[in-house]
């Protein structure tokens, strides 16, 4: 597959044969022969190549979920590595002095707490207060087909909730960039470079080149399809996503957890595109102990985070809600930011059915499906046969 950094080098016209060029990447900027954007273009522009941005985890991707990373220096080409998870003004002041233009070609999963919908706002925000353009090498999201869970309140904008979406928002980066220009009305100049040859609902692993980890924990395909309806652990601690390993976000355990009651629970409420099973844990996480695994089997009628909320809502009712939301390591308010409201855990907490949570999310879900509409790039259509 042609990348858009490799169509945007053949094809990126007069206008940028003098400009100054910075590029937002991280280790999984690369085309299918495994090449860094950031050497691509460094090969096509050379000293016009003034700055690196990276995001969380960094230029390398190896710092840990929130990190700080600290600004350095690109040892073979001498030019600043600036991390845009630490930016303040005066960072992107810096940046600004040395570009035109910032390319942004980032492996992004269409998750609103998956940060790099973040740095795209960011660096869209920076664009128009600084004056420089803003080009985005669109790569294509494993979510691009899907439209789950609650609108964003703006009580709860945060790092991990930075646009107001529903929580698997549907777009790719390209596509939320468009998106974003329009909605909050950024006066940045804005190019969009599409995904040659990809179509929307090609969300088989096997319709994509190689994965290559865009963080640490989403190692795999089946890493980034599990990661929405699991993330909540983050909130929740005591439940053992298997994270350091290779299994992250694709199992749960946790001490006093009947496996087999949750997966006779879950099981119950016929998810669509994901199934379950019970087996043992990896021993690098839980030492062993029993986990329910979870595999999706159909990506465009998998339900992401309706899945979250019935995984949530029979651990409750299996473990009763204080062992759930009061245990010592809990962080009830994270998982609020998590999902951008708290009226999702007050409604578990009073063991409303998942169905019925779900349900109050579509009128708010087809105004947003309308409202995005013009800034989509690749047709929607019916599921292919």
């Amino acid at each position: 597959m042609t990348t858009s950094m490799e169509h945007w080098l053949a094809d990126s016209g007069a206008r940028f044969e003098a400009a100054r060029l910075g590029l937002v990447c991280n280790p999984a900027s690369i085309n299918s022969e495994r090449r860094h954007s950031a050497e691509l273009l460094r090969q096509a522009v050379g000293d016009r190549l003034t700055c690196l941005i990276a995001p969380e985890h960094g230029f390398l991707g190896v710092a840990g979920p929130g990190e700080a990373v600290a600004d350095g220096v690109h040892p073979e080409w001498q030019i600043p590595v600036y991390s845009q998870y630490n930016a303040t003004p005066e960072t992107w002041q810096a940046i600004a002095r040395r570009v035109d233009w910032v390319l942004f070609d980032l492996q992004d999963l269409g998750v609103t707490c998956y940060t790099y919908v973040h740095t795209l706002r960011q660096v869209l925000e920076a664009g128009a207060r600084e004056a420089f353009g803003v080009v985005v090498l669109d790569r294509p999201v494993p979510f691009a087909a899907t439209l789950d869970g609650p609108m964003r309140e703006e009580a709860f904008a945060s790092v991990v909730a930075p646009i107001p979406a529903p929580f698997l928002y549907g777009m790719t980066p390209g596509e939320a960039a468009r998106w974003l220009v329009q909605e909050l009305n950024l006066p940045v100049e804005l190019q969009v470079v599409p995904v040659p040859d990809w179509t929307r609902h090609a969300v088989d692993a096997a319709q994509w080149p190689e994965w290559v980890a865009p963080s640490p924990a989403i190692r795999s395909w089946a890493c980034a399809a599990c990661f929405p309806a699991t993330v909540f652990t983050e909130a929740l601690p005591q439940i053992d996503c298997a994270r350091a390993t290779t299994m992250a976000f694709q199992q749960i355990s946790a001490t006093g957890m009947n496996p087999e009651a949750l997966l006779e629970g879950v099981t119950a409420h016929a998810l669509p595109g994901i199934a379950f099973a019970v087996a043992a844990g990896d021993r690098a996480a839980d030492g062993d102990r029993p986990a329910l695994i979870l595999r999706v089997t159909d990506m465009l009628g998998y339900r992401p985070a309706l899945t979250a909320l019935t995984v949530i809502y029979e651990l409750q009712r299996i473990g009763g809600r204080d062992w759930l939301w009061q245990a010592p390591e809990a962080r009830p308010e994270w998982f609020d930011r998590l999902f951008g409201t708290d009226r999702v855990r007050q409604q578990l907490m009073d063991e409303v059915p998942p169905d019925m949570i779900a349900a109050e999310w579509l009128p708010t879900r087809s105004a947003f499906e309308q409202q995005r509409s013009g800034a989509l790039l690749y047709p929607l259509s019916k599921r292919p046969a």
